[in-house]
């Protein structure tokens, strides 16, 4: 028995080896440049459509679907950046993604990286303040979750809001 417990704690320790690694980010969003580099074979435009669902009490529900989405990553020399073709939040609200907070490296996508979201005037739209990117050669996934809330629903407790968007690069 006592064999089976170490050789479980050896794998799940292997896994931590092989789990994500933080990199550094400064206050302005820079890495350090041997990160750089190593992010230029995932920069591109991503494609695919956005979704934008709800749960309220764990059964989810999409609202729309934004056909047509784009997402480009690139860097301005070494801050790594993305932008969109749509403010995802609606036309008038003037969102927009900022600078990157974090970036992990490795793990079951090759990065993640998470950039600071200002909802612009649509704060009641998306109170999450997060647009997270998580990236592979081919494929990337970008997510922005608005925070749980009381619902004013009859029935309902909580309602949790998310934007997310499966994209292939182009």
């Amino acid at each position: 028995m006592n064999t089976n417990i170490f050789v479980t704690l050896a794998a799940l320790g292997a896994l931590g080896l092989s789990a994500c690694k933080a990199v550094e980010v400064d206050s302005n969003g820079a890495i350090p440049n041997h990160y750089v580099s190593s992010l230029e074979q995932f920069e591109g435009t991503y494609s695919g459509n956005l979704k934008i669902s709800y749960s309220a009490n764990a059964s989810a529900q999409p609202l729309a679907l934004s056909k047509n989405f784009k997402v480009a990553l690139s860097s301005v020399g070494n801050r790594p950046v993305i932008s969109t073709n749509i403010d995802v939040l609606g036309a008038a609200c003037g969102s927009s993604v900022g600078k990157l907070v974090s970036l992990e490296v490795g793990g079951a996508w090759d990065f993640i990286a998470k950039f600071a979201f200002d909802p612009g005037t649509c704060a009641d739209r998306a109170s999450g303040r997060y647009v997270v990117f998580y990236g592979s050669e081919k494929n990337a996934l970008v997510t922005l979750y608005r925070d749980s809330r009381m619902s004013n629903r009859p029935g309902q407790t909580s309602v949790t809001s998310e934007y997310r968007a499966s994209l292939k690069k182009l």
